[in-house]
């Protein structure tokens, strides 16, 4: 649409182009040339939405226009706020960043399985994410935008791979994004450590944020497992067999370690037979007063009839070794107990 103000005169044809007539069009002409009169970007709302990347794949993308300038400011603009454009309302003010008012962000975090290479990497994406300089929201805060990261744990160790050495078997690996001052320069860490002062660091990175964690298998391969963008669950696409255990002492509760993170919620089937009698078994958090009569911290309690099997699926908590308990009984007849690991919630 025109500018609200800028209008010119129709000259008659055959009119005398005389100076005065001349200078003062062109005078019209420099006088409004000013922002309230210039014509808009803005003629319809998808032209209103238009933005352009200056930087698209780290090459400078250069305008040829007015248009093309704004087109990449609103661009900018947009990466600032983080909304869908450019022109909404922002979560947070400058003012409030800076004094804390937007403080532990953590918007749209995906890690999954590289479809390049599923067994060795994994892509971390994130639509916002708040990283500090001790990995704790007390520390100095910083915001990065639009995440996207592989990192190979089968790579040297350095950044978007292990923070050291090389991967283990059967090993739970927590994934870090980290960045140098101020936020910049960000990617991923896969490391053995929930601590962010026991991180191995690139040179020059001291900001982080724990963000999720991953399972390798017998052969150090990344376990293939299912997370939705947001989410805190993290679904193993084979269940794990943590337990298969045919020697019960009846109502004697065993540990089992879990194929997850410590201190996190496990999901877990429960498995029951016995040869010959009704049998029953139990899962539940370490040190807890259980038993197959009195199940009352598990959550979920299979029964077995002679021959045959129970089961049921439990959420589970496990403690600062990956570790719960569960407890059978046992009269006549073997009885075994299988626990399959589904999969954890993470909270970073």
């Amino acid at each position: 649409m025109a500018g609200s103000s800028y209008s010119h005169t129709t000259r008659a044809t055959g009119l005398v182009l005389t100076a005065s007539i001349y200078n003062t069009d062109h005078t019209n002409h420099i006088t409004s040339l000013t922002p309230a009169t210039m014509d808009d970007y803005s003629a319809s709302v998808a032209e209103m939405r238009t933005q352009t990347d200056p930087f698209p794949a780290s090459a400078t993308s250069q305008a040829t226009s007015m248009a093309g300038e704004l087109a990449r400011m609103r661009y900018q603009l947009d990466l600032i706020i983080g909304k869908t454009y450019w022109y909404e309302v922002p979560a947070a003010s400058l003012a409030e960043v800076v004094t804390g008012g937007f403080v532990w962000a953590m918007d749209g975090v995906l890690i999954i399985n590289a479809a390049g290479d599923t067994e060795h990497d994994i892509d971390v994406d994130f639509d916002a994410l708040t990283v500090s300089d001790n990995g704790d929201p007390d520390g100095t805060l910083k915001l990065i935008a639009n995440g996207n990261y592989t990192a190979l744990i089968d790579a040297s160790a350095g950044l978007n791979a292990l923070d050291t050495g090389t991967p283990a078997n059967d090993t739970v690996y927590f994934i870090w994004v980290v960045s140098k001052d101020a936020g910049a320069t960000p990617g991923v860490l896969i490391s053995l450590t929930s601590t962010f002062g026991s991180l191995t660091m690139p040179t020059d990175y001291t900001m982080g944020r724990l963000v999720g964690a991953i399972h390798t298998d017998g052969s150090a391969n990344i376990r293939n497992f299912t997370h939705q963008k947001g989410g805190n669950f993290f679904r193993y696409d084979d269940p794990i067999q943590d337990v298969d255990d045919n020697t019960i002492t009846a109502n004697t509760a065993e540990t089992a370690t879990l194929s997850v993170p410590p201190n996190t919620l496990a999901q877990v089937i429960l498995y029951v037979t016995n040869s010959a009698q009704v049998a029953s078994a139990t899962i539940f958090p370490m040190g807890a007063a259980d038993d197959t009569t009195n199940p009352d911290e598990s959550a979920v309690d299979g029964d077995a009839s002679g021959g045959g099997y129970g089961s049921g699926q439990a959420i589970v908590p496990v403690d600062a070794s990956s570790q719960c308990e569960y407890m059978a009984d046992e009269g006549s007849g073997v009885t075994t107990v299988k626990v399959n690991t589904l999969g954890f919630w993470f909270y970073a």
